[in-house]
């Protein structure tokens, strides 16, 4: 019975180790290589749907292909107040990264592509007509208070320090078991004495 509990226990480890270490190499390789975005939600203005403290993982893609109701991170025009939901609202005294859902699409009689966008949780839209040029990338998913988590400096410690102590216990778990294996087969091995000579 022991030994089954610490099998599984030795499992669970490694599946957390192994899932921390893959989830953090497929996010980095996705911003390191694809250039996708990984915000932490910091105001309401997409609450119910995207609730403060998320984790925002959004992709780039080309404005042309922006639709109406797709949710879009774009850089902010300077000098505007917009609404961020149940937390009031914020000035773009510089640019910013914002999140929001583009309501409308317009064309200007050259050609030029503008997006109108608000927030789900504002009551107005947002004061400006965003360029082609503004838009960044389109929301893919987000993860509930979960960068409101990782923000916090003692989050941040405690997921390492886990990480930390399952390789350990992985680490140990199987060094008993290749000792084990070790004696088991010097054990079983026949023992060879000196060769005897028939008289």
């Amino acid at each position: 019975m022991r030994r089954i509990a610490t099998r599984t226990l030795s499992g669970l480890a490694a599946l957390v180790m192994v899932c921390s270490l893959g989830g953090a190499a497929t996010l980095f390789w996705l911003v390191r290589h694809d250039h996708w975005t990984v915000q932490t939600v910091a105001t309401g203005s997409m609450a119910p749907t995207v609730p403060t403290g998320s984790l925002l993982l959004s992709r780039p893609v080309d404005a042309g292909a922006v639709r109406p109701g797709d949710v879009i991170v774009f850089t902010s025009p300077v000098g505007h107040t917009a609404g961020a939901g149940a937390d009031g609202a914020f000035s773009t005294t510089t640019a910013m990264l914002i999140t929001h859902r583009v309501i409308a699409i317009t064309t200007t009689p050259g050609g030029q592509l503008g997006f109108r966008t608000k927030g789900d949780a504002n009551a107005d839209e947002d004061p400006w007509v965003l360029p082609a040029a503004a838009v960044h990338a389109r929301t893919v998913t987000h993860l509930a208070h979960v960068g409101g988590w990782l923000a916090r400096p003692d989050a941040r410690r405690w997921l390492y320090l886990t990480v930390a102590a399952a390789g350990l216990l992985v680490i140990a778990v199987e060094s008993r078991r290749v000792v084990r294996e070790l004696r088991r087969t010097r054990a079983s091995a026949p023992a060879h004495g000196p060769a005897s000579t028939p008289m």
